[in-house]
């Protein structure tokens, strides 16, 4: 496979510059699942791969949605049209990190993630 768990997290946490966590990351399983059409019902490390080799998609269907007056979410759950436009955007910033991650090298991969232990044990579980 050539990539962890913990790398993918320590990724996500740097290149979006907020602290990602297993819960926070989980809040966004019914987005992709909405916006995957059901083909994804989750973020795992079992569909990382899967997930950015379909990033393009899954972002031109975050952009129409972003496009529309009242988003899907915030018409189906109430919610502000600020609030569903934040967690789009947060979602598209969780599936470009992981395509952007996956276009990586494994040299690159290994350079920027080895020495982290530290901040990989913190997030160790992230996406199970």
């Amino acid at each position: 496979m050539g990539y962890t768990v913990n790398s993918i997290a320590t990724y996500l946490d740097e290149s979006i510059e907020q602290n990602w966590t297993r819960s926070t990351i989980n809040e966004f399983n019914y987005l992709l699942r909405f916006i995957s059409e059901g083909q994804f019902e989750y973020f795992s490390e079992d569909n990382f791969e899967e997930i950015a080799k379909n990033a393009e998609k899954l972002i031109e269907k975050i952009d129409e949605q972003l496009s529309l007056d009242i988003l899907t979410e915030e018409e189906k759950f109430r919610i502000s049209h600020t609030t569903a436009v934040g967690n789009m955007k947060d979602l598209k910033d969780i599936i470009s990190s992981i395509q952007i991650y996956f276009n990586m090298s494994e040299k690159e991969r290994h350079e920027k993630f080895s020495y982290k232990e530290t901040l990989i044990d913190k997030v160790k579980n992230i996406f199970k």
